[in-house]
C-alpha cells in the first residue's frame, strides 16, 4: 500500500470502546502461514480527548503458532497519507486448527477505544519439498546443458 492515498483509510472503519477484541477465522489450512496487517488511526478532530491518539496495538493468536509479530502505533492523522505514516501492526501465524482467532489489544494512549481502519490478510504458500527438489534438479540440468553448449561453441 506504499504510495497509496489514504484519504478513505484515515476515517475509522470501526472502533470499539473496549481495549481489545477478537477476530475469528474459519476454513484456514493448518501448515500454511498467514499474515495479517492492520491500520489503527483515529482521525476524528472534533473531540481532541478522543482523537489524541497514542498507545499501541498488539496482535496475538490462539489456535495458531505465531511466527512473528510487530506492534503498531495508534495515530491521529488526517488527509492524504502514505503507508509509512501509520504504525502498522502485523502478525504471521500458522494455524494449528482450522478456526484460529486473532486478538487485537490496545495498550496505553489517552482514550479507552481501539480504532481499526483496515485489515489485510495474506497466505504464504510454500512449495512442497518434492517440488523444490525437482526445481533444483531442473536448474542443475539446464546449467549443465548451457555449459556444454558454450564449451562446444568455444572449440
Amino acid at each position: 500500500m506504499t504510495g497509496t492515498s489514504f484519504n478513505d483509510v484515515v476515517s475509522d472503519l470501526w472502533v470499539t470502546r473496549t481495549m481489545s477484541f477478537t477476530m475469528a477465522f474459519s476454513g484456514l489450512s493448518t501448515g500454511v502461514t498467514y499474515g495479517i496487517r492492520t491500520w489503527h488511526n483515529d482521525s476524528y478532530n472534533s473531540n481532541q480527548g478522543f482523537a489524541a491518539g497514542g498507545g499501541t496495538v498488539q496482535l496475538s493468536a490462539s489456535g495458531a503458532t505465531v511466527v512473528s509479530s510487530t506492534t503498531g502505533t495508534v495515530t491521529n492523522l488526517r488527509g492524504a497519507q502514505t503507508a509509512s505514516a501509520f504504525g502498522i501492526a502485523s502478525i504471521e501465524f500458522t494455524p494449528t486448527v482450522s478456526n484460529p482467532q486473532i486478538t487485537f489489544t490496545r495498550v496505553g494512549g489517552s482514550i479507552t477505544a481501539l480504532p481499526v481502519n483496515g485489515v489485510e490478510m495474506t497466505a504464504f504458500v510454500v512449495p512442497e519439498p518434492a517440488s523444490c527438489g525437482m526445481l533444483v534438479i531442473a536448474g542443475v540440468s539446464l546449467a549443465a546443458a548451457a555449459r556444454r553448449r558454450l564449451t562446444a561453441a568455444g572449440r
